[in-house]
């Protein structure tokens, strides 16, 4: 009869211990990355257009407010620097005759960042002495 209670009191104390627990630990928050930021030489842009055509061009590219801004170039070569802030995602330059040149004349076009070319493009002037360079993207 003695064991009853023993074994009561045994299974109270188990069944109380197994109700109780520690303080759970709360879940260390993963860190949080935070953007790499982007240096400032990466955001130099260089825009550069050699050959050996004797026209002018009027050379469409993006200013530091990421509008479009236009310029006539009469003499090659032609190189335009600029710095851009973060807010500009993406630059962009092209051209086209405005006064033509002579047949098979050539415009070579690349944008350099950082110092090395990321994009570049050559054209030909037709038998007017037209000449049409590629639109050229460059996004940081």
């Amino acid at each position: 009869m003695k064991t009853i209670p023993k074994i009561t009191f045994l299974a109270i104390s188990v069944l109380s211990l197994s109700l109780t627990s520690c303080k759970k630990k709360e879940p260390t928050p993963a860190p949080v990355a935070t953007p790499t930021p982007t240096p400032v030489n990466n955001r130099v842009i260089k825009y550069e257009i050699t050959g050996n055509y004797t026209g002018s061009l009027t050379v469409a590219y993006t200013n530091v407010s990421g509008g479009t801004e236009s310029i006539i170039a009469t003499a090659f070569p032609w190189t335009k620097n600029t710095t851009y802030p973060a807010i500009v995602s993406g630059v962009g330059i092209g051209g086209n005759t405005s006064v033509a040149g002579a047949p098979s004349q050539t415009l070579t076009l690349k944008v350099y960042s950082a110092g090395n070319v990321v994009s570049t493009g050559t054209s030909f002037t037709d038998g007017n002495g037209l000449i049409n360079l590629p639109t050229l993207v460059y996004t940081f």
